[in-house]
């Protein structure tokens, strides 16, 4: 997911936790360890704690832009 929201694929509201969660094959619980791992490393914010939305790409920290 990291390498989607990096090259662009993924740009403002993210799919729905469920959507995300089937495409990838794995539950949602899963998804949302998952998730809270790419808003550590500033790749997804959450907003209202209900949101999720990838992080423009200028705002993406140089080191993982690469």
């Amino acid at each position: 997911m990291a390498s989607r929201i990096e090259c662009g694929e993924f740009r403002g509201p993210m799919p729905a936790h469920a959507e995300l969660a089937a495409e990838f094959g794995i539950c949602t619980k899963t998804l949302r360890r998952a998730l809270e791992v790419l808003r550590s490393e500033g790749l997804v914010t959450v907003e209202g704690g209900r949101w999720t939305f990838a992080c423009p790409l200028a705002t993406i920290p140089h080191e993982l832009s690469k």
